[in-house]
C-alpha cells in the first residue's frame, strides 16, 4: 500500500482519468516495452493479469470493467472510494497525517471487502447483484437487467462522475428496487406507474438529473416518451438540467430502434463504452 502510494500513485490517477480502450494488461505489457525496455513476451499477458491485477481486484484497489467473461475490451479502473483517498495522501504534506490516511483506507477497505462477501452469501440465486450508494441490490436475471446494472457501474463512472446520485433503480419484473429521498427535494414524480424510466441518476456537480432507459427489445427514448417523462415524473417547472439516454447493449440492437431515437437525446451502448451517439437538434 505504502510502496504504491509513493510510487505509482500519480500514474494510476492519471490512467483513471484516461478513457482506455485495451485491456489493462496489454498496456502494461506496451509500458514495459516502450517505457521500461524491459523484453517482455506476449504469452505473459495471463501472468500480469493473475500476479498484478487480480491481487489489486481482490483487495478492492480497482474494479473491473467489462460487458462478458470473454469481453475482449476489459479493463480496470481504480476504485472510487480508493483514487479519493489517494489523491487526498498525495496531496498531505505531513508525514504523521498521510500515515493516519492509509490507516484509514485499510480499515475501510476491510469493513468494504467484509461487507460485499457478507452480500455476496446472502445474495439469491440467479439474481444480478449491483451496488447502489454502497448497498447491494439483487435484479431478476435476464439481459435487460443485465444492462441496467452496466448503466449504473460502467456508463454512469464515465460520463457522469465518480459518485453520482441514483435516485431511481427499477428491475423487469419489480419496479421501484431503489428510490433515493433526494428525489423528493427534486420534485421528481416517483411513483410504480408502469411508464417510469429503468434508471434515473443525478450529479450534484453538475445540477442535471439523467434519465436513462435500458433497451434491449423495446422501448427506446422516442419523441413520445419524452413527452410521457415530462408528464409523468418531471416537475412543471425545472430547477436543474435533463439529459435522456437510451442504453443498448450493442450496435445490433442499437441499428433495430435507429429511427426512433428522439432529437435531443442520446445513445450509450455497453459493447462500446467509452463513445456515446448524439442526436443533436439544432436551435
Amino acid at each position: 500500500m505504502r510502496s504504491l502510494m509513493r510510487r505509482d500513485g500519480r500514474a494510476y490517477l492519471q490512467e483513471r482519468n484516461r478513457s482506455v480502450k485495451v485491456p489493462a494488461y496489454t498496456t502494461s505489457l506496451r509500458r514495459a516495452r516502450t517505457e521500461l525496455g524491459i523484453r517482455v513476451a506476449e504469452n505473459t499477458r495471463e501472468s500480469y493479469r493473475k500476479l498484478s491485477l487480480k491481487p489489486l481486484l481482490d483487495a478492492g484497489l480497482i474494479s473491473r470493467i467489462r460487458t462478458s467473461v470473454n469481453d475482449p475490451n476489459t479493463h480496470y479502473l481504480l476504485n472510487r472510494s480508493f483514487a479519493a483517498i489517494l489523491k487526498e495522501y498525495l496531496q498531505e504534506k505531513n508525514e504523521q497525517r498521510k500515515q493516519a490516511i492509509i490507516a484509514t483506507w485499510i480499515n475501510t477497505a476491510a469493513a468494504m471487502l467484509k461487507l460485499q462477501a457478507r452480500a455476496e452469501a446472502r445474495a439469491e440465486p440467479d439474481t444480478i447483484a449491483v451496488t447502489v450508494e454502497g448497498e447491494q441490490k439483487s435484479l431478476s436475471p435476464g439481459k435487460h437487467n443485465l444492462l441496467i446494472k452496466q448503466i449504473i457501474e460502467v456508463f454512469a463512472p464515465i460520463f457522469i462522475d465518480n459518485t453520482p446520485t441514483v435516485l431511481l433503480l427499477s428491475d423487469a419484473e419489480h419496479k421501484l428496487k431503489h428510490v433515493d429521498p433526494l428525489t423528493k427535494k427534486l420534485r421528481l414524480n416517483i411513483d410504480k406507474h408502469e411508464k417510469l424510466p429503468d434508471v434515473i441518476l443525478y450529479s450534484s456537480e453538475r445540477n442535471i438529473v439523467y434519465i436513462v432507459e435500458a433497451v434491449t427489445s423495446a422501448g427506446p427514448i422516442n419523441e413520445a416518451r419524452v413527452r410521457d417523462i415530462e408528464r409523468i415524473v418531471l416537475p412543471e417547472k425545472l430547477t436543474f438540467g435533463v439529459e435522456y439516454f437510451t442504453a443498448f447493449p450493442d450496435r445490433a440492437t442499437f441499428k433495430k430502434f435507429l429511427d426512433e431515437i428522439a432529437w435531443g437525446t442520446q445513445v450509450w451502448l455497453a459493447s462500446e463504452p467509452f463513445g456515446v451517439v448524439i442526436f443533436r437538434r439544432m436551435r
